[in-house]
């Protein structure tokens, strides 16, 4: 028998979000905007960035503790 398609909604793609934010500090990367400071250029996709990156204000969480942001509280 085959499986049946449910009609709940697709979870997001966290990685597709246009900003992540640190839980600890607040610190947001913005994919638009990257961070040059840190090596990332405009338009660094959240993927690309290293799983081992910190943050680059607090040092405290790891780029998986980052919360994906969306709509006007990105920015944009």
């Amino acid at each position: 028998m085959a499986e049946r398609a449910t009609d709940a909604p697709a979870e997001p793609d966290a990685d597709a979000a246009p900003a992540h934010r640190c839980p600890e500090c607040g610190y947001v990367y913005e994919t638009a905007a990257g961070d040059p400071r840190e090596g990332f250029a405009p338009g660094t996709p959240w993927a690309a960035i290293p799983d081992g990156w910190t943050c680059p204000d607090c040092g405290v969480e790891d780029k998986r503790s980052f919360v994906p942001v969306v709509g006007a509280a990105a920015g944009g």
